[in-house]
């Protein structure tokens, strides 16, 4: 008895010796001395060097994070807001109209014409925006939309502090709101939140303001201070991205387009979210679609610094037309040489053949290059 119950204390020890000591304090050695900068979290300075310093890091390349200008490339959609903390899964089935909608909504301010048909590249979303003041006139377009895609109005009602402010805030001021929700809920014991009311809201709003849809968006207050207001619009992003999957319904039905004739395809990385939400990657399609609309942007704030320094300005130096095209070349030539040079395969190809390119250092090497592109 004795020499099973000493075998088993031995066992005992040497497993918690060997798994709780030993192999913990070896995975620590070769982190630290073979993998020392995929130990501190792969972080790396503005040059695309490792750094262990997280003040001198401008991300890591393990992980995607947002970036707000256009002359930077996007990373995937994330199901996080690009939270390190919040990662987790986003996997929609196909026939939850969640998906549709974020689908949908992000294809209405990227998708392009085919370069090669009579439109030349140009985006869908200004013919969005025309069809949605054109019909706006007749017919109760949010209205519909709210009745189309219940769902859908609730995580727009939800999307924002602003958003669901401005609908609680009407509800507010107007009774009706509620007593129409209440009448339809009567067993309902909670007060309404912004999501209930949504569909009730919008018959209200577009009572006073037709033809329009309440749109978030940054205004200056009489102190000079940046605030967030909600305002009646019939243009912008968000008129394209709501309004994108009706439009093109109603195009399709009527003849007039083809998706897969008369648009660009859209890589499928471009609309959907990673497994976590943090995929630091995108497909080299994916960057090769963004190109145009880089090349765009970098160009512009080339052409804003230079116009916008005070000697300039005294002197009133502009960029001519001849400028902006050599400069459009110069950038377009560098990002592709990027692009070609940062492309990869992940384990040699073992695990797809995709290439891939990393968005923290492509952005990195872009704002590299409009330093050296900057107009003198």
């Amino acid at each position: 008895m004795f020499a099973h119950l000493r075998a088993n204390l031995w066992l005992l020890f040497l497993t918690v010796v060997i798994c709780c000591v030993l192999y913990p304090a070896a995975v620590w050695v070769v982190g630290w001395t073979i993998f020392h900068n995929q130990a501190q979290g792969s972080l790396i300075d503005e040059n695309g060097n490792p750094v262990s310093d997280p003040a001198k890091a401008k991300g890591s390349v393990l992980i995607a994070q947002s970036f707000n200008s256009a002359w930077f490339f996007q990373p995937r959609p994330s199901a996080a807001s690009y939270n390190a903390a919040a990662s987790g899964g986003s996997n929609y089935g196909a026939s939850n109209p969640k998906l549709r909608g974020r689908v949908a909504q992000l294809l209405g301010t990227i998708v392009v014409y085919r370069k090669d048909g009579p439109r030349h590249g140009d985006p869908v979303g200004p013919d969005v925006e025309k069809w949605f003041q054109e019909q706006g006139k007749t017919r109760d377009l949010a209205g519909e939309w709210v009745a189309a895609n219940p769902t859908l109005a609730q995580v727009w009602a939800t999307s924002s502090d602003a958003i669901k402010g401005y609908i609680t805030g009407w509800a507010a001021e107007r009774a009706d709101v509620a007593a129409d929700w209440k009448k339809d809920n009567p067993d309902v014991k909670k007060d309404p939140g912004p999501d209930d009311l949504v569909a009730y809201f919008i018959k209200s709003y577009v009572k006073g303001r037709p033809g329009t849809w309440p749109v978030q968006t940054t205004e200056t207050d009489k102190d000079g201070k940046p605030q967030t207001v909600v305002k009646p619009a019939t243009e912008g992003t968000d008129v394209q991205s709501i309004f994108f999957d009706t439009w093109l319904t109603e195009e399709v039905k009527a003849g007039k387009l083809d998706p897969l004739k008369d648009f660009e395809q859209v890589p499928a990385d471009m609309v959907t979210a990673s497994g976590s939400g943090l995929d630091p990657d995108i497909s080299l399609r994916n960057a090769r679609y963004q190109r145009d609309g880089v090349v765009g942007g970098v160009v512009a704030k080339l052409v804003s610094d230079f116009e916008g320094k005070e000697e300039n300005q005294k002197a009133n130096k502009k960029v001519s037309d001849e400028q902006k095209k050599k400069l459009a070349d110069d950038v377009g030539a560098a990002v592709d040489e990027m692009l070609a040079r940062q492309a990869y395969r992940p384990m040699w190809g073992l695990t797809g053949d995709e290439p891939l390119v990393n968005v923290l250092r492509l952005n990195l090497a872009i704002k590299s290059k409009m330093d050296a592109l900057a107009l003198k």
